[in-house]
């Protein structure tokens, strides 16, 4: 038993995986105020809640295996004997000091951050480290992309949408008064159909909400049908994906802003539903497309 533990030490990959989870079980862990954890997301938009994240985080981890045993399959073969993640680096140290520095903060922000910093991480070794491998490690590739998605979409994305959100809301106000023919005034508009009534498009209604969302369920999907990226294809997919989703959620504000009654509708739990249904339905047909054109 003594030679076995002798004989095994920590790989890179065992140093990633691990500070996955601690970053990840932190960012997902009930905390007092709004949350999005498993016991509530039952009710909440599948899109929103946290079972699309934990799809994503296990899909990560399932990519980091592979990764794993494809590099101890070329070193028992001979044919990389000097695997770069056979045996943990002091940067890989390094950087689960950090994460556990950022996630031991009560704050999910800074787990959310933390992913960031993993993802990046791994883009580093992957384009500037280690540009002598002839072979791409895609199955890395996947999992840092898809870490980096989370923390956009849980991170990054509010604080663009807060920092942009003004610009986002007179642009739909815009766009739907010039399709509506109806009365605007700032993100205001007047509704079509009962003039003395008007609607106000805020941040989390504006037709650029939820589109990280989106893209993350998008990129989980097609990196599961397809590993080896082709960008021109999926960035193609990625395009149209972006435009639907728009169009989608224009759409539901445009029926909003009809009468008193459509509001209630459509901005209640049934619109909701519907939208997010469309939404995701959208993301897995874009990804399947997607991946059957670039085979």
């Amino acid at each position: 038993m003594q030679a076995i533990f002798e004989k095994r030490r920590f790989s890179s990959h065992d140093i990633w995986l691990t500070a996955i989870v601690v970053a990840a079980v932190n960012m997902l862990w009930p905390s007092q105020g709004k949350t999005y954890s498993v016991r509530e997301s039952y009710t909440a938009d599948f899109l929103l809640s946290n079972w699309l994240i934990l799809l994503s985080i296990g899909c990560v981890l399932y990519f980091i295996h592979l990764s794993s045993e494809k590099q101890a399959d070329k070193h028992q073969v001979g044919t990389q004997a000097n695997s770069p993640y056979s045996v943990a680096t002091p940067q890989d140290w390094a950087l689960l000091v950090s994460v556990f520095l950022l996630s031991a903060w009560p704050i999910r922000h800074t787990s959310t951050l933390a992913l960031s910093v993993i993802s990046f991480y791994l883009l580093y070794l992957l384009f500037y480290r280690d540009k002598q491998n002839k072979t791409r490690d895609y199955e890395l590739l996947a999992a840092a992309s898809i870490l980096f998605a989370i923390s956009f979409s849980r991170l990054w994305s509010p604080v663009l949408l807060k920092v942009f959100a003004v610009y986002f809301e007179i642009f739909d106000v815009f766009l739907l008064g010039k399709l509506l023919n109806t009365p605007t005034n700032g993100n205001a508009i007047q509704f079509v159909f009962e003039p003395e009534k008007r609607a106000v498009v805020v941040m989390g209604c504006t037709s650029f909400a939820n589109l990280s969302a989106v893209v993350l369920l998008w990129l989980v999907v097609t990196r599961w049908l397809r590993t080896v990226p082709r960008f021109q294809i999926e960035l193609k997919a990625l395009a149209y994906l972006l435009l639907t989703a728009i169009a989608i959620n224009t759409t539901r504000i445009a029926l909003m802003v009809t009468t008193k009654d459509m509001y209630d509708l459509w901005h209640g739990p049934m619109g909701s539903s519907v939208t997010t249904l469309l939404l995701t339905m959208s993301a897995l047909l874009f990804a399947m497309w997607g991946a059957k054109r670039a085979n």
